[in-house]
């Protein structure tokens, strides 16, 4: 887990802490200034490292919901300069039919694009939320999900006529959305050269990267 995922999640989980406690007792200021620190911990490093991204982060201002953050962490765990094809991209991060059966895939850098694709959900893309909706919708209406799915959506559909559950439908389009957007997010970015100083660079990587994403 990179020190930035470190950081995120102790800061979300101490805002559930306080969000508990207000609920039961009213409110307190327990954790506001632990809080406060690691929210500026993150805010200094993304200062830090935007004007290294300079370049990158125009090439793909139009999608709606990838910001500094995000576009950092494909540049960390996998910059598609360092890939000559397309194809070895999406293999690389797991975007393929036998993903499962090799485990030669990136399931660090694979989240990351996993995340952005929910962002641009929240931003509602023009581009990219109309495909999820296509694909979720079409999927609701395809194959039912089978006597092995366990997700609780599966008890709720909204008819007897729905064959797939709003769960696994949620995940095929999401990941279906995910890969249009390591393609496309290769295609943009590809054959732009590192241009920050290394020392920004070397900052992106310590900490938006880990060495714990790839599977043996």
């Amino acid at each position: 887990m990179s020190q930035y995922e470190v950081i995120t999640r102790d800061s979300v989980s101490l805002k559930n802490r306080r969000h508990a406690i207000e609920r039961e007792f009213g409110e307190t200021s327990t954790y506001d200034e632990i809080i406060k620190i690691l929210e500026n911990r993150k805010n200094e490093c993304l200062k830090k490292i935007q004007p290294s991204m300079k370049i990158e982060l125009g090439k793909v201002e139009d999608i709606k919901g990838v910001g500094i953050a995000l576009l950092a962490r494909v540049l960390a765990t996998a910059p598609p300069y360092n890939f000559s094809t397309k194809g070895k991209y999406i293999k690389y991060l797991g975007f393929w039919g036998g993903a499962r059966e090799s485990k030669k895939w990136n399931r660090q850098a694979k989240s990351v694009f996993y995340l952005i694709a929910e962002s641009t959900m929240k931003h509602r893309d023009p581009t990219y939320r109309p495909l999820y909706d296509e694909i979720k919708g079409k999927m609701l209406n395809g194959k039912s999900c089978g006597d092995g799915c366990f997700r609780k959506t599966c008890k709720k559909r909204k008819s007897l006529d729905q064959k797939v559950c709003v769960g696994r439908a949620h995940e095929v389009a999401l990941n279906k959305v995910a890969t249009r957007l390591a393609k496309d997010i290769w295609v943009r970015l590809h054959d732009t050269r590192p241009t920050g100083l290394p020392d920004m660079r070397r900052g992106i990587e310590k900490f938006f990267s880990s060495r714990e994403g790839m599977e043996d």
